[in-house]
């Protein structure tokens, strides 16, 4: 007997709709230590006027999403393009 949640209709590529059982993960965010979070956040806030102004003219040039203070591991980036996977 299949159980309903992994019956038939079960999604192939891992997502389920909203409000459903299964898939899992959220946002890669909360997936590091809360720690390194709230410190991230901190950072952010606190940002000098060079930061601002680096920051502004890295999304300008490249064109993509670049965020200010992302939490990497045991490390806190400056600036990172993960859509290029580049850091700074």
């Amino acid at each position: 007997m299949k159980s309903a949640c992994h019956g038939e209709n079960a999604p192939r590529n891992g997502r389920w709709p909203l409000g459903e059982a299964g898939g899992g993960g959220g946002p890669r965010v909360l997936q590091a230590p809360i720690r390194q979070v709230k410190r991230a956040r901190r950072l952010r806030r606190a940002m000098s006027l060079p930061e601002v102004l680096l920051w502004q003219q890295l999304r300008k040039r490249l064109g993509a999403k670049v965020q200010a203070a992302v939490p990497i591991g045991q490390m806190t980036a400056d600036f990172a393009c993960l859509e290029h996977r580049q850091i700074i």
